[in-house]
């Protein structure tokens, strides 16, 4: 019996350590971005467009998938002709209550020129920081 005691509290020794490093190691599954684009104000379930008309009002609206239900924030990008730029600060998100959601970027009235071609872009993060896919939607702002 007394040779076996130090093997078995090796062998606990080992199962404690592997224990812990499983716990500390789960970062859990990164958030993905399934599909994003424009609706027509306040239809959030309508077909997405990608010619928006300066004097019409659009929602930017994204789907997400996240079985840990933890998404945390999203960052929108926007770049279009004669070197216009936007990128919002990371924005905490709703509290995700199913695997899949949509959410609700918001843009309101499309601004005056330059019209053109855009690029929209959405990144999401989740609670311990896993970052999902960078979706890209592309579009056009013309005259009415």
């Amino acid at each position: 019996m007394k040779k076996l005691l130090p093997i078995l509290l090796v062998i606990l020794a080992v199962i404690t350590f592997s224990c812990d490093i499983g716990s500390e190691a789960d970062l859990g599954t990164a958030p993905k971005v399934l599909t994003a684009g424009f609706v027509p104000t306040g239809d959030l379930y309508a077909d997405f467009v990608i010619i928006l008309y300066t004097d019409q009002s659009y929602d930017f609206v994204f789907a997400i998938e996240d079985p840990d239900l933890d998404v945390y924030t999203a960052v929108i990008t926007d770049s279009g002709p004669e070197g216009y730029y936007f990128q919002s600060d990371p924005t905490v998100m709703a509290s995700q209550t199913a695997e899949q959601m949509i959410y609700y970027g918001g843009v309101g009235m499309i601004p005056e020129p330059p019209y053109g071609n855009y690029q929209v872009t959405v990144q999401v993060t989740d609670e311990k920081n896993n970052v999902s896919n960078t979706f890209r939607v592309n579009y056009a702002i013309l005259a009415p």
